[in-house]
């Protein structure tokens, strides 16, 4: 008895240490995990931070290029330069060498008007960048909250699907450590000294392990064994309902037949009135020449004579 005694401590010393390291891996794979997680969610926002950059200096030199696309103009175009463009001097030059001297007062003229304008346009200008560059960085700062807050979502559906594994891989670790105990209560009652040299506290949560256990199948079993009544009341029900039905059909056709049955005598009845109505007319026609034939014989005597 003695060295069974030992055998079993050994064992449940053994489970014990056995399921204290899978719990102890599990948590280390668990926090890699999460770490790694972390860690390429960072990853991710910081590229996704630098296309974001990148996206606002391509914005910027486009803006820079349309701007410059749209060129100067006379009285609507910025001038940044403070030289007039050879296209205005040009211009002036032609207009001095055709009408002279009224020539020359309009491009002084024309000089005035379009400094006041190129310094109106250049304030304008700048008010339309400044314009658009706050409704840029709000759409860039909206796009950039969406996928901060796609990634947090990511990260809280993977810490949820961990804690889902972790629970699935430890119920496995429980059951086998749980059956390994009721094993050992089971050889229990072999052993009159096991109870009085193992420690009370190990032996209650253990019988408690094994109710909970018990009571777990039980309830298990009596949820299975409702489905299963509900399942075939159910399947009775539609049975009855199906015979039912099948009997209201049943009569419908046989009251169907019926009226089949009183419409094929109706119709024989009319065929044989007709046969024998035809037979009359063929025995009259033919009693009528008879008569016929003897009314002419008569007369024909009656004549002669």
């Amino acid at each position: 008895s003695r060295e069974l005694l030992e055998f079993y401590r050994g064992k449940v010393v053994q489970f014990d240490g056995e399921h204290e390291d899978l719990l102890e891996k599990y948590r280390c794979t668990t926090e890699d995990q999460k770490l790694q997680w972390e860690r390429e969610g960072t990853l991710r926002l910081y590229s996704e931070n630098n296309i974001l950059k990148i996206r606002e200096q391509e914005d910027s030199k486009r803006i820079q290029h349309l701007l410059a696309l749209v060129g100067p103009d006379i009285g609507k175009v910025t001038i940044a330069q403070k030289k007039l463009e050879p296209r205005i001097l040009d211009h002036r030059k032609t207009t001095k060498s055709r009408t002279g001297s009224e020539g020359n007062h309009k491009s002084r003229s024309e000089e005035v008007v379009n400094g006041g304008s190129s310094e109106q346009y250049r304030g304008a200008n700048q008010t339309l960048v400044l314009q658009v560059l706050p409704a840029q960085m709000e759409e860039q700062t909206g796009l950039s909250k969406k996928k901060v807050e796609s990634l947090l979502e990511d990260r809280r559906i993977h810490v949820e699907e961990g804690q889902v594994q972790h629970q699935r891989d430890q119920d496995p670790i429980t059951d086998k450590y749980v059956c390994s105990l009721s094993t050992i209560l089971y050889h229990m009652p072999l052993l009159p000294h096991i109870p009085h040299t193992l420690p009370p506290h190990t032996l209650g949560a253990a019988r408690q392990e094994v109710q909970l256990q018990r009571e777990d199948r039980s309830d298990k079993m009596a949820k299975r064994l409702q489905m299963m009544t509900q399942r075939y009341e159910a399947l009775k029900k539609r049975a009855a309902m199906e015979v039912e039905g099948f009997k209201s059909d049943i009569k419908h056709l046989q009251q169907k037949l019926k009226d089949v049955e009183k419409q094929l005598f109706k119709v024989s009845m009319g065929q044989m009135l007709y046969a024998c109505v035809r037979q009359t007319n063929v025995r009259t026609r033919k009693v009528q020449g008879e008569l016929k034939a003897k009314l002419y014989r008569l007369e024909k005597d009656l004549h002669y004579s």
